[in-house]
């Protein structure tokens, strides 16, 4: 048998290849996706869907409103919580962190939510804060009163960016 003097060029392009991927590997990429909500220094409006109707995707849609928290987070964006059950609540804007804190604290409720009544809270609010986005994470279900709900509420964003997350993700 004979050894060759030197190793084939294909095979130390091989080996080089698997070196660069074990490294590439051991780096850790990590692979953040934009979510439908813009990048900007605009605040963010999350609206949650919390009736007895969310409870089945209620996991899923903490989920995704964690996401939307941290995106906002990252772009140093105040965050401003709304359950859709609650309208006589006040609605402000906080830091991403106490947003955190006050979404861990949600949770669904057992009956089910009008959305209709938020409309003059979330209106109150919009004018008062100007500029900025809305997500809407939505359980998808009508509950007598969803085109009222729709309508009104394309008129109390009026210009501003709405984006709708259908069953919390």
């Amino acid at each position: 048998e004979q050894t060759p003097a030197r190793t084939p060029w294909w095979l130390a392009a091989l080996r080089l290849a698997i070196a660069a991927l074990i490294m590439i590997a051991i780096a850790g990429p990590v692979l953040n996706p934009k979510s439908g909500v813009a990048h900007d220094s605009k605040p963010l409006v999350v609206l949650i869907d919390d009736g007895w109707s969310a409870a089945s995707s209620w996991d899923a849609r903490i989920k995704a409103a964690d996401e939307l928290i941290t995106n906002a987070d990252s772009d140093r964006r105040g965050v401003a919580l709304v359950p859709l059950s609650e309208p006589a609540r006040d609605i402000t804007l906080m830091p991403a962190g106490a947003a955190r804190v006050a979404l861990r604290q949600l949770a669904p409720k057992p009956y089910s939510i009008d959305r209709v009544e938020t409309l003059a809270t979330l209106e109150r609010f919009l004018k008062s804060t100007g500029d900025c986005d809305i997500a809407w994470l939505s359980d998808g279900v009508d509950t007598g009163r969803g085109s009222e709900f729709t309508e009104g509420l394309g008129k109390v964003i009026e210009n501003r960016s709405l984006t709708i997350y259908a069953g919390g993700a």
